[in-house]
């Protein structure tokens, strides 16, 4: 959904207010997460810091979804509303300048205010980096090392295939302790286990995913190809819909938001 600024400008006296979605990569190791924090810390709370200093007024963005801490992003989207008298690019040059390498704002554009970087969202696409031994030190940050344990791949593929569809996926999902309740029935495009040698991935694409439900999916297929779960008993845990304990949550620094679909 893209627009012109022309055109979806809402004129407050002689000033513009002006809605812009941007796309962002980021490290998430050394933040706690994506959420705004009472003492800073968070992915949310360097963007806001990094906009003020630009605009000189605090503005709030609005993200696609929380990430947790140690989860990394190559597309996270959000969007803020801004009074900016100059182009899109000429923001994006000054959100770029000065900033921290490990976040990189990839992109930035002016949408029409019916846009809305969580609401509008259709579906996203995660990938889950897993390393057979031990992943380089360059490496070990980003990727889960397994230790050479051995994995029945084999297995691993026929037991994601139960994941394919529409499901109740509670018993996939960790509670967030804060009394919201999420609508815990999603569906999974796509679960693709790639055996690149040294190297898994994990690739899934859905509708949307609960709060650790790709980490628990992925410890649960893991769990799978260790020989310590059976795909009848990931199944049957599923078909139950009741959160357990059964299953291992996969590391956060293995985890990437890749992209955040939209209409």
């Amino acid at each position: 959904m893209q627009a012109n600024a022309q055109d979806f400008s809402a004129t407050i006296g002689d000033t513009q207010t002006r809605r812009f979605k941007c796309v962002v990569a980021y490290d998430g190791t050394d933040f706690c997460g994506w959420q705004s924090q009472l003492g800073g810390g968070s992915i949310q709370d360097y963007i806001e810091e990094k906009l003020y200093e630009i605009l000189k007024v605090k503005v709030r963005i609005q993200g696609s979804g929380r990430t947790d801490a140690g989860v990394h992003a190559r597309g996270q989207v959000f969007h803020f509303d801004a009074i900016w008298k100059h182009s899109a690019d000429s923001l994006l040059k000054a959100m770029r300048a000065g900033g921290d390498l490990t976040v990189q704002f990839l992109s930035l554009e002016e949408v029409s205010a019916d846009f809305h970087a969580r609401f509008s969202v259709v579906g996203k696409r995660y990938i889950y980096r897993i390393s057979k031994q031990y992943a380089m030190p360059e490496f070990a940050r980003y990727t889960w090392s397994l230790g050479g344990r051995s994995l029945d791949i084999d297995a691993m593929k026929n037991a994601s295939k139960i994941f394919i569809g529409t499901h109740d996926f509670k018993a996939f999902s960790a509670n967030r302790g804060n009394g919201i309740k999420e609508d815990t029935i999603k569906t999974i495009y796509k679960f693709d286990i790639q055996d690149l040698g040294d190297e898994i991935l994990i690739i899934t694409e859905g509708s949307g995913y609960l709060y650790k439900m790709v980490r628990l999916l992925v410890g649960a297929i893991i769990q799978c190809g260790n020989g310590r779960l059976s795909a009848e008993k990931i199944a049957n845990v599923l078909n139950a819909k009741e959160r357990t304990n059964i299953f291992q949550v996969a590391p956060a620094k293995g985890l990437f938001l890749d992209c955040v679909f939209y209409k």
